[in-house]
C-alpha cells in the first residue's frame, strides 16, 4: 500500500499548480543548454553555495570511480558539475527557489536515472507541476505521469519526482541536456528547496548494487532480530538478487519506539517516517516493523513513503516503509518486495480502485483486479493484491535501476560504490499530510468461490475501500468458503482474519450473525495469529458487544500486546 497521497484527485492536483502562472509545456530553454551548466530561469539562475536552513547534502569527499559524492548546484557562471570521475549517485543542490519558477539543471551523458527532492518548512501541499527533457514533452506535468490520470506527485513537507517512471518517448532513454523541474503549491507557500539525485554508470548500463537496510523493530512487533534477518534473506534470495540483480549491503537494525506498535492515522505514519533522521548514510531503506495498522489504516499490512520515495534522504515523511510482520518469512518478504518497489517508482500493474493501469507498456492490464485469479498479471511483483507474484518486466526492472533506492556498481566487475553523506532535512517537526479527496472505489464483479487468492493476499492501498467493495459483491458460494476458511485453525492468519471481516460485514441476519459471533469467539480463544485475533475482535464489537470480555477470557489473545491495547479502546 503506498500513502493514501498516492490516489490524490486531480482535482487536488489542479488547486495546488494553479500558482504556476504559464502551461508547463510553454517555457522556452534557457540560453545556455547542454550539460555543461546550470541555465537561467524565469526567476533568475537557481540559488547556489552556502548552507540552507536545513543543509545542502554533505560531501562524501573526492569520488573515485566506484564511490559516491554531492555536488553543488553550479551557478550563473556555467560550472560543470559533471566535470569531474562519473559516480555512482551523485545529488545537485538546486538551492531555495520561489514556488512557480524555472529551475534548469544539468543531466549528464550515461544517466540511467534522476530522482528530484524537494521540501518546504510548511504543511501547505505542493506538487510537480512539471519534470521536462529538454526539446521534449514533460515526464511529470500537472502532477501527474501524462496519460494516466493519477495525480501521484503531491505532498506536504517533502515531495519527490523522477525519470524514468515510465516508457514514454521523453523518460527512455534519460535525455542529456538541461532539463526543468517546476514547483506548485497551495497559497501560502511561496519557496521549496530542491534537489536532484543522478544515478550514473561508466557505459550507461546498469551493472549490479546493493541495497543497505535499516530495520526499526517497534518492540510490540513481535518480531526479533532473527526473525527479519531471515525475511531480508528471503526478500533477496526470492526477489531482489534474481529479478533486479540487488544484493544486500548493510543492515543495520534499531529499536523504534514503542508509540508505533499501532500506527492507525496517516499523520503517525509520517511522523514514523520522519523519525528515521538519526540515519547516518544514504541511500538506504528505512524499514518500520510495527504491531499493526488500525483508524485510517485498517487492514493494510505494508505501506510505502511515496512513489517514488526518498531512500536518500532521511527523516522526512516519505522516508521508508513500514509493514507488520505476520509470522510467515516468505509471505513478508513478497510484501516488502512490492512496497520496496514502490519506494523505488514502481506503480501498481492495474489499480483496484479506479480504472488505470501502470505507465509501462510490457506489463499486462487486468480490468477487474478484485478477482485476481483472471487477472493476466497477478504473477506480477506488483500486482495490487500481492500474493506469491515473483516476476518483474523488462521495464519495471529499468525503472528500479534508473532509482536512488541503491549503491551501485559502476562496471562490470567492480565493487559497490561507498555510501552517501545524507541531507539534513528542512522539516523541522513531522507535517500532517494534506486532505486529499481520494478515488471512490470500483465495486469488483461477483466474487465466486475462488475466493482463496483474495484474502490470502497483501491489499495495497486503501484496504477498507477494497474490504467494503469486496464484501458487496460475494455471492453466496464465496461466503460459504469463507466460513470454511474462518473456521479451520490451519488456514492462515492473514486470510483467516480477512474471511472473519468480511463475514462480519455481510452479516444480514440473525443466524449469519449468529454464526460469524461463534467464528470470532473460537478465533479469540485458539487463533495463534494477530490478525485473525484483531478481526474476531472488530467483530464482535460490531456485532455482539456483550460477547467481547468472555470471549477474550476464554483465551490468550490479551497476552499479545496489540490486541490488549485494542481491546483497552474498546474499554475492555
Amino acid at each position: 500500500m503506498s500513502s493514501r497521497r498516492r490516489l490524490a484527485s486531480l482535482t487536488l492536483a489542479s488547486l495546488l499548480l494553479a500558482s504556476v502562472a504559464a502551461a508547463c509545456g510553454d517555457d522556452s530553454q534557457p540560453a545556455t543548454g547542454g550539460s555543461g551548466g546550470a541555465g537561467g530561469s524565469s526567476g533568475g539562475a537557481p540559488s547556489t553555495g552556502g548552507m540552507a536552513s536545513g543543509g545542502a547534502p554533505s560531501s562524501g569527499g573526492a569520488a573515485s570511480q566506484g564511490g559516491s559524492t554531492t555536488t553543488s548546484m553550479g551557478g550563473s557562471g556555467g560550472e560543470d558539475p559533471w566535470s569531474g570521475p562519473v559516480v555512482s549517485l551523485t545529488a545537485l543542490d538546486l538551492g531555495e527557489d520561489e514556488i512557480g519558477d524555472s529551475l534548469w539543471f544539468p543531466i549528464p551523458d550515461r544517466t540511467l536515472g534522476l530522482t528530484t527532492h524537494s521540501e518546504a518548512s510548511s504543511p501547505l501541499g505542493m506538487g510537480i507541476a512539471s519534470l521536462r527533457p529538454p526539446g521534449q514533452n514533460s515526464v511529470i506535468l500537472d502532477a501527474a505521469i501524462p496519460g494516466t490520470g493519477l495525480a501521484y506527485f503531491v505532498d506536504a513537507g517533502a515531495l519527490n519526482g523522477g525519470s524514468p517512471l515510465s516508457d514514454l518517448p521523453q523518460a527512455l532513454p534519460v535525455v542529456e541536456g538541461t532539463w526543468l523541474l517546476r514547483l506548485g503549491a497551495q497559497e501560502g507557500l511561496t519557496s521549496a528547496r530542491s534537489w536532484v539525485y543522478v544515478r550514473r554508470t561508466l557505459d550507461g548500463e546498469f551493472h549490479g548494487g546493493a541495497l543497505d537496510i535499516n530495520v526499526h523493530i517497534a518492540p510490540g512487533s513481535g518480531a526479533s532480530q532473527a526473525y527479519m534477518t531471515g525475511v531480508i534473506n528471503n526478500l533477496f534470495s526470492s526477489f531482489y538478487t534474481p529479478l533486479l540483480g540487488l544484493t544486500p549491503g548493510n543492515i543495520n537494525f534499531t529499536a523504534a519506539s514503542s508509540s508505533f506498535d499501532v500506527v492507525d492515522s496517516n499523520s503517525q505514519y509520517r511522523q514514523m517516517l520522519a523519525s528515521s533522521s538519526t540515519a547516518n548514510a544514504a541511500p538506504a531503506l528505512n524499514l518500520f516493523v510495527i504491531g499493526d495498522f488500525g483508524g485510517e489504516l485498517d487492514s493494510a499490512l505494508g505501506i510505502a513513503g511515496g512513489i517514488p520515495g526518498s531512500p536518500m534522504v532521511h527523516g522526512t515523511p516519505r522516508s521508508g516503509v513500514a509493514y507488520t510482520p505476520t509470522g510467515d518469512q516468505g509471505y513478508d518478504a513478497s510484501v516488502l518486495a512490492h512496497e520496496i518497489g514502490h519506494l523505488a517508482g514502481l506503480f501498481h500493474t492495474s489499480e483496484y480502485q479506479i480504472t488505470a493501469f501502470d505507465p509501462l507498456s510490457d506489463t499486462p492490464e487486468c480490468a477487474n483486479p478484485g478477482n485476481p485469479q483472471s487477472c493476466p498479471d497477478v504473477s506480477n511483483v506488483m500486482f495490487p493484491i500481492a500474493y506469491g507474484g515473483a516476476s518483474l518486466s523488462q521495464l519495471q526492472r529499468r525503472v528500479v535501476w534508473g532509482s536512488a533506492l541503491y549503491r551501485g556498481i559502476l562496471q562490470d566487475g567492480g565493487s559497490v560504490s561507498a555510501p552517501l553523506l545524507p541531507a539534513a532535512p528542512l522539516v523541522a517537526s513531522p507535517l500532517a499530510p494534506p486532505s486529499f479527496t481520494l478515488a471512490s472505489t470500483t465495486a469488483p464483479a461477483s466474487v465466486g468461490p475462488g475466493v482463496d487468492h483474495l484474502v490470502h493476499g497483501h491489499w495495497c492501498g486503501m484496504s477498507g475501500d477494497l474490504e467494503s467493495a469486496v464484501a458487496s459483491s460475494l455471492s453466496a458460494a464465496a461466503r460459504a468458503r469463507l466460513v470454511e476458511l474462518a473456521a479451520d485453525d490451519a488456514t492462515f492468519d492473514v486470510a483467516r482474519g480477512r474471511a472473519i471481516s468480511l463475514l462480519a460485514r455481510t452479516a444480514e441476519d440473525a443466524g449469519d450473525v449468529d454464526a460469524v459471533v461463534a467464528l470470532a469467539q473460537r478465533a479469540l480463544a485458539l487463533a495463534p495469529g494477530r490478525r485473525a485475533r484483531l478481526a474476531a475482535l472488530a467483530a464482535l464489537d460490531s456485532l455482539s458487544p456483550a460477547d467481547l470480555a468472555p470471549a477474550l477470557e476464554a483465551g490468550r489473545a490479551l497476552e499479545d500486546p496489540v490486541v490488549a491495547l485494542s481491546a483497552a479502546t474498546l474499554g475492555l
